[in-house]
């Protein structure tokens, strides 16, 4: 890969800059230190970590790397786990500042309840609402597949206003009424509209609204690939998931199928922008959300 010389040195001038700032001080590795505080170093050798912070970016990492090489493996377990608290610190940080906006509307899954009615013990299917908060107003956007023998779902609201689906009630197996193809796919959320969004009563606008998924590979349950579609066109009739031509039943795994599965990475990235298509994205590692089941 070829860089711009204002994004980093040139190999020669990076591995002079590290060869003049450690040639000087070579017997620091070869002379033990009076105490095992690590605060000794850094004023003992003020002038050496003065020189290593005036080094770029570029040159302070591979000077890291370098001596990370050097290092036994307790005293590398050791820079490690400070790195880990160290980005673990920022990371906080940053969540504390970037509060994540105040949302006009929220979206909220509903049970459909006549499933009561036909003593079922799990609802047939579940509804996508949009709830204005002020003044309050509830707008139906549609629903998601029908199960004529009911099934749970797990889900909950996260920070971001999505409706998360969590394991083990979010896989799926999909049957092609027409060709009797079968699909396997994990729910992963409901994305909901820009916060500034609003509605008012008898509005018939079409919110950006979109469900996200995954594709399982059928035997095996590897994420292939991740989809996020408009939704509720998504299961019109002639949608991707069109509720007419596919017929849908809940995957129950064995407990040992379901443990890995909840360690192997999905395909959809919750934080990617809103997509205008319903291309393939590119599998992307994702933090598995907890499973937490519905009080609704």
């Amino acid at each position: 890969m070829n860089y711009l010389p204002s994004d980093r040195l040139s190999q020669t001038e990076s591995e002079a800059s590290i060869a003049n700032l450690m040639e000087p001080n070579l017997r620091l590795h070869q002379q033990p230190a009076p105490t095992e505080n690590l605060l000794y170093y850094s004023a003992s050798h003020s002038a050496l970590f003065q020189s290593a912070s005036q080094l770029d970016l570029k040159t302070k990492q591979a000077l890291c790397q370098l001596l990370l090489t050097q290092l036994g493996v307790e005293q590398a377990r050791e820079i490690l786990d400070f790195a880990k608290l160290e980005l673990a610190a920022r990371e906080g940080r940053v969540s504390m500042i970037r509060k994540p906006p105040e949302r006009c509307t929220r979206l909220v899954l509903k049970k459909d309840y006549s499933f009561q009615k036909l003593n079922l013990a799990h609802p047939t299917q579940y509804f996508v609402y949009l709830v204005r908060r002020k003044p309050k107003l509830d707008r139906y956007i549609g629903a998601l597949f029908y199960i004529p023998q009911g099934f749970p779902l797990s889900y909950f609201p996260d920070a971001e206003g999505r409706i998360v689906f969590t394991p083990p009630n979010n896989l799926f197996k999909l049957i092609d009424s027409q060709s009797l193809k079968t699909q396997v796919v994990r729910l992963v959320s409901v994305d909901p509209p820009p916060p500034d969004y609003t509605f008012d009563r008898g509005q018939e606008d079409t919110p950006e609204i979109f469900l996200c998924l995954d594709y399982l590979d059928p035997i095996t349950y590897e994420p292939l690939a991740s989809e996020r579609y408009h939704y509720p066109s998504c299961m019109y009739e002639g949608g991707k998931l069109d509720r007419y031509r596919w017929k849908v039943e809940p995957l129950v795994l064995p407990l040992e199928l379901q443990t890995r599965l909840q360690c192997i990475p999905s395909a959809q990235s919750l934080a990617a922008d809103p997509l205008e298509s319903t291309d393939l994205l590119p599998v992307v590692q994702r933090r598995e959300s907890l499973s937490v089941s519905s009080q609704n």
